[in-house]
């Protein structure tokens, strides 16, 4: 079960269907991280964000943490306490994918960068085009399901989900 979502809020809050997710999310009382490269960003829909600021990755307030060093979603995980193993990273960039599956976590890529068989070849376990594939939902689990909707539920070893085709 998916029980922390970790995101770049920079990039979430503007790709398709981003803002809407973050929404639902936070609704669904699902614990969402973010980073941001911004110094003066606000928390907005995540339970938890870290933002550009000076030295070691300390909390400013709560929810709220300042870090001046390299950030990634493995950081942002570790800054909510979760368990990698019941997270999901939301990936725009092939870097991203290859961190965060490094660190054991589930990861749903958007190409909205990068596409979609660079994100499969760095690893990438669902790859959308927009965060809107993840419809509505009310809780954890029915996220769960939607989540499931996406995988690989074929069993077509190699191959990853992309909308209505599975890439090899």
């Amino acid at each position: 079960m998916v029980r922390w979502v970790v995101c770049s809020y920079d990039e979430a809050s503007k790709v398709e269907g981003g803002p809407f997710l973050l929404h639902e999310l936070r609704q669904a009382a699902v614990t969402v991280g973010g980073y941001s490269g911004q110094r003066d960003v606000e928390r907005g829909d995540c339970t938890l964000l870290v933002r550009r600021g000076e030295g070691p990755l300390v909390q400013v307030e709560e929810g709220m943490f300042s870090c001046g060093g390299t950030m990634s979603l493995p950081l942002v995980l570790s800054a909510l306490g979760g368990d990698a193993g019941e997270a999901l990273a939301i990936a725009f960039t092939p870097q991203e994918v290859s961190e965060a599956k490094s660190a054991g976590m589930k990861v749903l890529a958007v190409a909205s960068q990068t596409d979609a068989v660079t994100l499969a070849d760095s690893g990438a376990d669902i790859i959308v085009d927009s965060l809107l594939a993840l419809g509505r939902f009310h809780d954890a689990g029915s996220f769960e399901a939607q989540l499931l909707k996406l995988e690989d539920t074929e069993g077509q070893s190699g191959t990853v989900r992309y909308g209505r085709n599975f890439l090899r």
